[in-house]
């Protein structure tokens, strides 16, 4: 273990681990697994590796469901809200097209909810986002291996 650690920083196998890691992603496993399906010779295994990733991503959703975990105890470290929120209450924030918005909330309705407040908080996400990305950006760089943090950047 500890030559491992030592060898840590070294670019030839920082991108060895990276891409025997990202081999494993859904999004480089279906492509692959489509160009084996069009290849005559590979067709078999190509059948083979895309019924193997239906199955696994069906199998993870069930599993993740029925894991139960604690929740880990985080300190809030925001604001409190500027109203009471009672115990039976739900407290819901959304972005979803207007027409959306309108279906759900007939949906609300006729469940028998009843809305007691409704704003607009759009902007403030916004301004949200807006300050948190230096910390991100810094965090990006301080983290992420550089051949893959423009990936981060495209704005």
């Amino acid at each position: 273990m500890t030559s491992i650690q030592k060898s840590a920083g070294n670019p030839s196998i920082d991108y060895t681990v990276w891409l025997l890691t990202e081999s494993g992603n859904v999004f480089v496993m279906l492509p692959f697994s489509i160009i084996l399906l069009i290849i005559r010779r590979t067709r078999k295994i190509g059948m083979i590796l895309l019924i193997l990733l239906v199955l696994s991503s069906l199998i993870t959703g069930y599993v993740k469901c029925g894991v139960d975990r604690d929740r880990p105890f985080l300190d809030w470290l925001g604001s409190e809200l500027p109203f009471e929120v009672e115990p039976d209450s739900l407290l819901w924030t959304d972005f979803r097209t207007n027409q959306e918005m309108k279906n759900l909330f007939l949906l609300f309705k006729k469940s028998g909810f009843i809305v007691e407040r409704e704003k607009d908080i759009t902007q403030n996400i916004i301004r949200a986002l807006e300050l948190l990305t230096p910390y991100r950006k810094r965090q990006i760089k301080k983290h992420v291996p550089s051949v893959i943090q423009g990936v981060f950047f495209i704005i």
